[in-house]
């Protein structure tokens, strides 16, 4: 039998052969793909959820607790998700960055603790259950405190512990020079301490360790005090206005007249109150609200009024003076 060889026959049946292969490989690559992109997206979505999971119960946490140790203010967040022990060393370490003296804190924060609780006065906290409230009560107090010493300036903030009243003596001596007593001048510092002692004392100078703020707020407060001095000169009447701002004084010293009696009209918000003194610093009213006075003829030359803003806003006061 003779065969015969046609070489565009052979060139077809190898052409078919390699199309069929390359068909069937195409057929395999594909059906690898279609197996392996449901476990590439599986993959990627654990990881999405895992990822999401993780900031949701522990990201949200660290960025409230790094909030909080930047701003000074500790809140109920580190309170439940740290014990006592950390508690204490975040704290600690907020008062070394502030510059405060912690020997000192701490008694700051034991005696208004002891205040609230006289009956646990001097007894040391556990960490048994049944003192968690104490425990919660006594960080709580830290962080009020905490919060109002961080408003003073850094060079008052690092002598808290050691200031006495010759920090503020040099001010003290330029008020006494312009005609005001020491008791004038130490009811200006307890008014300007009362954003810092707050509740704690009812304008009243407070004891150690208190007494530091106090002298804190003379040093802040005595440089700033301006006396308006009120002249009448010829004038039988006088009125003007001044602008009081929230929780802040302001100092007026009225000048009588020999022989004159004095009717004086203050009115303004219920929110403030007036002090007035004699010219030897006697106090004749106490903290009364603003409103109509009549000074007779044998009081002293001079009146000292002291007029308090307990409000949340600046306000105005009119004053009206009549001489007769």
């Amino acid at each position: 039998m003779k065969c015969s060889y046609d070489p565009d026959h052979f060139a077809r049946l190898c052409w078919l052969m390699q199309s069929r292969l390359g068909l069937r490989s195409k057929n395999k690559l594909s059906a690898a793909e279609g197996r392996i992109v449901p476990v590439v997206s599986g993959l990627l979505l654990t990881i999405c959820a895992i990822t999401y999971m993780c900031w949701f119960v522990f990201g949200n946490r660290f960025q409230r607790i790094s909030t909080n140790i930047e701003n000074g203010v500790f809140s109920g967040v580190l309170d439940s998700t740290v014990n006592q022990t950390d508690y204490r060393q975040l704290l600690f370490n907020r008062l070394r960055a502030l510059q405060i003296d912690r020997v000192w804190f701490l008694q700051l924060v034991d005696a208004s603790f002891s205040r609230r609780f006289p009956e646990l006065a001097g007894e040391f906290l556990s960490d048994s259950k049944e003192e968690n409230s104490f425990r919660l009560a006594w960080e709580e107090l830290a962080n009020q405190w905490l919060s109002r010493v961080q408003l003073l300036p850094p060079s008052t903030r690092e002598r808290l512990g050691s200031l006495n009243a010759a920090d503020w003596d040099k001010e003290r001596s330029v008020l006494l020079q312009q005609g005001l007593s020491n008791s004038i001048i130490e009811e200006l510092i307890n008014l300007a301490s009362k954003y810092l002692l707050v509740d704690s004392f009812d304008f009243q100078k407070p004891r150690e360790p208190f007494l530091q703020l106090w002298h804190a707020a003379a040093i802040k407060s005595l440089s700033d005090v301006r006396i308006h001095a009120i002249n009448p000169g010829f004038s039988r009447k006088k009125e003007f206005n001044l602008s009081v701002p929230p929780d802040e004084s302001r100092l007026l010293s009225v000048h009588i007249p020999e022989g004159k009696r004095l009717e004086l009209s203050i009115q303004g918000s219920p929110l403030m109150q007036m002090i007035i003194y004699d010219l030897s610093g006697n106090l004749l009213f106490n903290r009364t609200s603003l409103r109509d006075l009549s000074f007779d003829r044998n009081v002293q030359s001079v009146v000292k009024i002291i007029i308090n803003n307990q409000g949340l806003s600046s306000d105005q006061v009119s004053f009206s003076f009549r001489y007769f």
